[in-house]
């Protein structure tokens, strides 16, 4: 999937949950997020995605990257 920037993301987001890293996930979004700013919509969606498998995140406050 990961020819393109997004498809890269994915990957990383994908490979961070089948470790069950943390900050692996974080990582992933700080650098997609500095060349394309996450919206608030997909900032939720990805806090949704990280709390729901188990790695954190569950204060139930918006970050400015997951």
């Amino acid at each position: 999937m990961g020819s393109s920037r997004e498809g890269g993301f994915l990957d990383k987001i994908a490979a961070s949950i089948d470790s069950m890293s943390v900050d692996a996930f974080e990582e992933a979004c700080a650098e997609f997020d500095r060349i394309t700013p996450l919206d608030p919509l997909k900032t939720e969606l990805l806090l949704k995605i990280k709390t729901s498998n188990g790695l954190g995140g569950g204060d139930g406050e918006a970050q400015d990257v997951c």
